[in-house]
């Protein structure tokens, strides 16, 4: 619980604490929730990347498939949008929040998509395509207002149209992964292993002759991929996103074929109910056992905290000739150090109800370990992955934006750097010595309940978040906060605006006696701001205790009214208005 009470911080100690909690919003939005049919492990010499071994997933690919120039990593892709400007504005503006993902009977059905497809034509390295359609992607860690992920769709419209082979293109802004790395890094260890995963490379964005960057461009799974990897792509398909083989939870897994909204996964949930002495067979006649137990390890080797077996999000299943499979998705935060799922010295996960179960299991958990030292002797060469990163470095270097390139790219790269090889190490030290007891299983996440209220009223200048945090006192800003039914004493606060790493908004600051403040942080576009306009938002709210080494400590997501009274973004204290909104979060979060 926050608590109160002393001289305010000094504004010169702004400087670092609030710039670092200020970055760290992105990733903080985290922290409580986002196979090949061969089980042969295919080891990589340490001179071949591993973002490129492919699996084998039991069929070759033929000679011909055009779709592998889509997917070669070693050169950049130029894609060029034409869309109507309102609806590129339209678009890019679309979101998910956490109130309307987490928000009331929250984990009754599948997640609902806010996107919708706009029109636009495309032209591919040189190739035109007209009449395509293109959509918003992501789920919360990645929404950006100004470069959106994004999925286009070359054949809805034009029947069969397609590029080399490919109608549906995936491209993530890699907002997670400042490197823009870790993706097609951890997708390629999976397909070393052996497990059906998507290809990936990296293409140059533009949108109505306005550069985006680079983005990273994945293999959406389809049924494309599916022939591709399993030679059949008749079987049913589910998508995972916070969906678990549990009652609570098997209602949000999303059916993505007709097979699917013919099935259920009701046999995965009964075999793991099974007693021990069964468990074993119970599971092998529903999946491939050895084949999710490689799938898990190669989660735990490459530190995939947002994925199934450590928080039931970001991933497929599968069933391929009556058996289901895992297929990873969402790999952006992996690859440590994360700061968002604190997993990068885990040797094992079991967040996953069937991790939990198969790992409660004495000879299964050996399998397990037996799997993960394999993966980690055979695939982590630190030399080779440092190179591969250096790599791809070169290769999108000149093509990232002045954004792109700044602090927050050149501290993550060296980050990414720093731990490949301490990861490895960590890992092989945890077999060495043995890996942990189970612990307690990992609850169902709650749906929101109120936590608290906060209101401000504010002045502020535009292009004012840029400046030293000095200057954020110009303005004039009254707040007030109540958290657990108790009215918090705010002796200070301020709103810079502009534009942050996350996007341009506000970012309102309150400061308590002792080194304590809270941050709420709204991300708007300026374009939206209007004189005497009332705006229907949603804002992060953060907490810092510097005294007590409490770091943007997550309070809740804030849905509110934003009322603009004064828009004037050209002149020194133009904006005017207030925010209202419910402080929402999840009942057993700590306090």
């Amino acid at each position: 619980m926050i608590r109160s009470i002393g001289p305010t911080t000094s504004r010169l100690s702004l400087n670092k604490s609030v710039m670092s909690t200020f970055s760290l919003v992105c990733i903080c939005l985290f922290v409580t929730i986002g196979c090949g049919t061969s089980d042969e492990i295919q080891s990589a010499p340490s001179s071949v990347d591993a973002s490129s071994a492919t699996a084998d997933a039991g069929t070759s690919t033929p000679a011909a498939d055009l779709s592998d120039e889509v997917y070669d990593d070693s050169r950049i892709m130029q894609i060029d949008l034409v869309l109507e400007e309102k609806d590129w504005d339209t678009l890019r503006r679309q979101k998910r929040t956490w109130s309307t993902l987490f928000g009331g009977q929250c984990l009754d059905k599948p997640f609902s998509s806010p996107f919708t497809w706009f029109k636009a034509n495309v032209t591919i390295d040189g190739e035109f395509y007209e009449q395509i359609e293109v959509r918003k992607k992501g789920f919360l860690g990645s929404m950006d207002s100004e470069r959106p992920s994004l999925k286009l769709d070359l054949g809805e419209v034009v029947s069969e149209q397609a590029h080399k082979g490919v109608r549906h293109f995936t491209l993530n802004n890699s907002k997670q992964d400042p490197t823009l790395v870790r993706q097609c890094l951890a997708y390629g260890l999976f397909r070393a292993a052996g497990i059906a995963a998507p290809r990936c490379a990296y293409a140059r964005i533009s949108v109505n002759a306005r550069s985006l960057g680079v983005y990273v461009l994945i293999e959406p799974i389809k049924k494309a991929f599916l022939e591709r990897n399993f030679g059949d792509a008749s079987g049913a398909l589910f998508e995972g996103a916070i969906s678990d083989f549990t009652e609570k939870m098997s209602a949000t897994f999303e059916a993505k074929n007709s097979a699917a909204e013919q099935s259920s996964l009701a046999d995965v949930i009964s075999a793991i109910e099974a007693p021990d002495d069964q468990l074993e067979e119970a599971l092998s006649a529903v999946m491939d056992v050895d084949a999710f137990i490689k799938y898990w390890a190669t989660e735990v080797m490459i530190g995939h905290g947002d994925g199934y077996t450590s928080n039931r999000n970001n991933f497929y299943l599968y069933r391929d000739k009556g058996l289901w499979r895992f297929i990873p998705w969402g790999v952006d935060a992996v690859l440590g150090p994360n700061k968002a799922f604190n997993v990068e010295a885990l040797p094992v996960f079991w967040g996953g109800a069937l991790a939990y179960r198969v790992y409660s299991h004495p000879d299964l958990r050996a399998r397990y370990k037996t799997q993960l030292e394999t993966l980690v002797k055979d695939l982590w060469d630190s030399d080779a992955l440092v190179d591969e990163v250096k790599r791809v470095r070169t290769l999108i270097g000149p093509w990232l934006t002045d954004k792109q390139q700044g602090e927050f790219m050149q501290k993550a790269m060296t980050e990414l750097i720093a731990h490949l090889p301490l990861r490895r190490q960590a890992l092989l030290k945890w077999i060495e010595d043995g890996l942990p007891a189970l612990g307690e299983p990992v609850p169902a996440p709650e749906c929101l309940v109120k936590k608290g209220q906060i209101s401000v009223s504010f002045t502020t200048t535009w292009g004012s978040l840029q400046s030293a945090p000095e200057g954020w006192f110009d303005g004039l800003t009254q707040m007030s906060l109540f958290l657990e039914g108790e009215s918090l004493p705010i002796t200070a606060s301020v709103s810079p605006a502009g534009l942050g790493w996350d996007g341009p908004g506000i970012l309102w600051l309150g400061f308590f006696e002792g080194g304590e403040f809270v941050t709420i942080w709204l991300q708007v576009d300026p374009d939206e701001m209007a004189a005497n306009a009332t705006l229907t938002v949603e804002a992060i709210a953060l907490y810092t205790d510097e005294n007590k080494g409490i770091k943007d400590e997550f309070i809740g997501t804030v849905p509110g009214k934003l009322t603009i009274t004064s828009a004037d973004l050209s002149q020194p204290q133009g904006i005017k208005g207030s925010f209202e909104g419910d402080i929402l979060w999840f009942p057993d979060a700590k306090k």
